[in-house]
């Protein structure tokens, strides 16, 4: 009897230190954006008591997964040690902290598997597309320079931190008490957004959530509180921000976002529109009607990646919201093979243990264990298999994706021909000049007399 005692005790350890016994770390965010933001225009109606402006523009913008440039660090721990070692005089406070580098929580959380590079871009996404400022906001684009602005992040921080109370109780319990303590996580990011292919932001902003109650063995619950209450307070600056501009602001805007991708299909088509002016009037006249219809050439060799780029965009919540149940998925297999690899363990040991009629040694426990985590292997099904995208959405992407990836290639077709088909800005503003010469000699031949015809003389006889 005592023998079964103890191999099930052996047994329930190895499950429970398996990460059995904790919460799984699924990740479901919610924005706080869209109320946060109502909430603030509210407080500023009553203050001015009119009606704040909307923050709607015609921008559509893009939000790119961040950038990881965090590094590991441990503080406190000396403090920490010598609080446990006084624990059986009495419970002395202690704080550390525990920052986690790239990669260092999947060390750390036993079924933390998620890419925080993108699921932090994720809820930046949320926040920016639940505000209602922007006509359209789309995730990981294919080709950023048909968007307006473009939104980049780096992880500059995450940590938790830990601070404990003053107990004075001996023999260790005070110490036990003070670990009641709230867990903080702490969030740092720095956003920024641009325009495409530039390469110094427009806009800086260094982003700082925490959550100061959250459960040390639910993690993810105070990951996504930080990053809410980070991000409601940049979305709520800017939105203020874009509700301070004039409609005719924003048709400015859009009206140099036109020229500056027809510039960059056709850098001719800037220098012959900034040629008119110095060129006589008739020459001017037919020069400017060659601007308009080079303009007319290129928005349409543009629509097409402008639609592509569109549908592209249409599909962001699908994609975030199958790439996130991807995610969860793979934390719950990784969980789920754990959970069968200690299982496999505890029986394997339980079984070595009954036929030698000893208990099994530090050494022999681990080799129990890794046989099992191979035999729990032949189990596995390798994750998160597949796509959790509906079967038209998943069509639609590939499509997009293909027709990405030939864009350039179609694209250097159509300039070939325009640029074949227009001309440069010499010769056009050559042959300008000269139809307006020949226009104007026309115009002179016609306006000029006719000649005086003489009446022809007869012979006399």
């Amino acid at each position: 009897m005592n023998t079964m005692i103890k191999l099930g005790v052996v047994l329930l350890c190895l499950v429970f230190g398996s990460g059995c016994g904790a919460f799984k770390e699924t990740w479901a965010y919610e924005t706080s954006t869209a109320a946060r933001v109502q909430q603030h225009q509210q407080k500023r109606q009553a203050e001015k008591r009119k009606p704040s402006a909307s923050c709607a523009t015609p921008l559509r913008v893009a939000v790119r997964p961040f950038a990881d440039e965090r590094r590991s660090d441990l503080r406190g721990t000396e403090g920490m040690i010598a609080a446990r070692l006084m624990g059986i005089v009495m419970g002395v406070p202690w704080d550390a902290e525990w920052d986690y580098g790239p990669g260092g929580l999947a060390e750390a959380k036993a079924q933390w598997v998620h890419d925080e590079r993108r699921v932090f871009a994720m809820a930046l996404w949320s926040e920016l597309s639940d505000s209602g400022c922007f006509a359209e906001v789309a995730f990981d684009p294919l080709d950023e320079t048909q968007y307006d602005l473009v939104f980049d992040g780096s992880i500059r921080r995450l940590a938790q931190a830990k601070k404990t109370w003053f107990v004075p109780v001996p023999l260790y319990v005070g110490m036990v008490i003070s670990e009641a303590a709230p867990m903080r996580t702490v969030v740092e990011i720095d956003v920024s957004a641009r325009r495409p292919g530039a390469k110094q932001p427009m806009i800086k902003y260094g982003l700082r959530g925490g959550c100061s109650d959250c459960s040390e063995n639910r993690f993810v619950d105070g990951v996504l509180e930080s990053l809410r209450n980070g991000h409601a307070d940049f979305v709520t600056k800017l939105s203020e921000y874009l509700a301070s501009r004039s409609k005719s602001y924003w048709k400015a805007v859009q009206s140099r976002r036109a020229d500056q991708r027809r510039a960059a299909l056709d850098p001719e088509h800037a220098r012959l529109a900034r040629a008119v002016p110095s060129l006589p009037a008739a020459a001017a006249e037919i020069v400017r009607a060659k601007v308009e219809t080079k303009a007319e050439r290129l928005d349409a060799i543009d629509a097409v990646d402008a639609r592509r780029e569109r549908a592209w965009a249409s599909t962001s919540r699908a994609r975030v919201r199958a790439e996130i149940m991807a995610s969860n998925t793979r934390m719950e297999d990784a969980h789920a093979s754990r959970v069968r690899a200690a299982i496999f363990a505890g029986l394997m040991a339980a079984g070595q243990s009954a036929a030698t009629g000893r208990s099994l040694s530090p050494r022999a426990q681990a080799t129990v264990q890794e046989r099992a985590k191979a035999l729990s292997a032949l189990f596995d099904e390798g994750g998160a298999m597949g796509t959790f995208l509906e079967p038209a959405v998943h069509q639609k992407v590939a499509r997009l994706v293909k027709e990405h990836a030939q864009a350039a290639e179609r694209r250097g077709r159509e300039l070939e021909r325009y640029r074949r088909e227009t001309g440069s800005t010499d010769e056009v503003v050559a042959r300008a000049k000269q139809d307006a010469d020949v226009a104007a000699e026309r115009a002179r031949l016609a306006e000029a007399p006719p000649p005086v015809s003489r009446p022809k003389r007869t012979a006399r006889r």
